[in-house]
């Protein structure tokens, strides 16, 4: 790839999910550019973005409570994204699903906007916009979210499911490229700690199904909850989130919530499990095809993403409405499958390394390349035609 001076850009780096990790594994395609983002938490960029170049904006300055409240910082956030000075980088790749597509860069730039999703909270993606983004204030902001987007060069979308969401609110094409599922990073079982092994040999039964989610309303993680107090059958769940504690009162006997765990864990957890359920509807869907890179089936809600890593019979199951009797069905349906033996853990592999990180790399490189192609090539017919 020719010599390029490369700069990303992020909404922020206040937690690390499925969009952090596509910056993540976008910082080892190009680690010396620097990642410019609007703010961020100091743990989580020392964990994971320790050798990065991180550059905040004046939002950084804010107190950590009210840094915490996106949605009440957006139109600060427009000016701070603009205000970003990008000016000596020939190309810009963004990683966004709000603001970070709208920085403004050098008119002989390139800008690669990666984006997870258009605002849900905008669109009324999942649910209708919350009262704070009322009219005539959700008005302005998709005023500014449509004119943002023809901001960039080149759209990607991370799903035939976004994919749609562009089209149908920017008006723009865009290129699916899937994100990168990395498993690597997990700790063998052996290197954990006497604690955690007793977790895993002493309080976790031998079989179970698996959640690994947020604990946010919108995750719907409570059909899980309330369909598994309903049936026989074990359950762990991790993850955390303003949920936890309702879901903690409603769980039954056979359902264990562990909280905030670490990759090494939930990949753990992922071996061991009967199969993943998965409840909420994604733009992509990151956990699904981790639970698949480890030879496990998926139950999960028929919408999104999900349709699109899941094939009925072959890595997993469907369950079509987000309900916890419809849900039970989906379990009875797995469950007797896989007592049946009707998956083969190497072919459940082998469906999700379409998904692998190389692929990723090797998509955004041909990319790059092919935008400083006909970058080079526009400046060549130009220069002809002064002439």
């Amino acid at each position: 790839m020719q010599d390029i001076r490369v700069a990303l850009v992020h909404d922020h780096l206040q937690s690390f999910g499925g969009a952090e990790r596509v910056l993540f594994a976008l910082h080892r395609l190009f680690p010396h550019a620097p990642i410019y983002t609007l703010y961020g938490n100091e743990k989580v960029i020392q964990d994971r973005f320790g050798d990065a170049d991180v550059r905040f904006s004046f939002l950084q300055k804010f107190p950590q409570r009210l840094r915490s409240r996106f949605r009440a910082l957006s139109l600060l956030a427009i000016s701070a994204v603009e205000g970003m000075d990008l000016s000596e980088y020939n190309v810009v790749i963004s990683s966004s699903a709000f603001f970070a597509k709208g920085v403004i860069t050098n008119p002989t730039a390139i800008h690669i906007a990666y984006c997870h999703t258009p605002p849900r909270v905008l669109w009324g993606i999942d649910r209708a916009p919350s009262s704070f983004f009322a009219s005539p204030f959700l008005h302005m902001m998709r005023m500014w979210d449509v004119h943002s987007a023809l901001r960039p060069t080149v759209f990607l979308a991370n799903s035939h499911t976004v994919r749609a969401r562009i089209a149908k609110y920017y008006r723009q094409n865009a290129t699916v490229v899937y994100p990168p599922i990395d498993i690597t990073t997990s700790h063998p079982y052996s290197s954990f700690s006497h604690k955690r092994q007793e977790l895993f040999d002493k309080r976790l039964p031998k079989q179970f199904f698996l959640v690994v989610s947020r604990l946010t309303e919108h995750k719907r993680v409570d059909i899980a909850v309330d369909g598994f107090a309903k049936m026989n059958h074990p359950l762990v769940v991790i993850g955390t989130g303003p949920e936890y504690d309702a879901l903690k009162k409603r769980a039954g006997d056979k359902t264990i919530l562990l909280g905030y765990q670490p990759d090494g864990v939930v990949y753990e957890c992922m071996k061991r499990c009967k199969a993943l359920i998965h409840t909420s509807e994604e733009d992509f869907g990151m956990t699904p095809v981790e639970a698949m890179m480890h030879g496990k089936p998926v139950l999960a809600y028929r919408r999104g993403g999900a349709s699109e890593s899941i094939t009925e019979g072959k890595n997993g199951e469907f369950f079509d409405a987000q309900h916890h009797i419809v849900l039970a069905d989906g379990v009875r349906r797995i469950n007797e499958k896989i007592e049946q033996g009707a998956y083969d853990s190497d072919t459940i592999k082998d469906s999700a390394r379409i998904f692998e990180k190389d692929n990723f790399a090797y998509a955004i490189k041909r990319v790059v390349r092919n935008e400083l192609a006909a970058l080079h090539h526009q400046h060549t017919i130009f220069t002809k035609i002064e002439a």
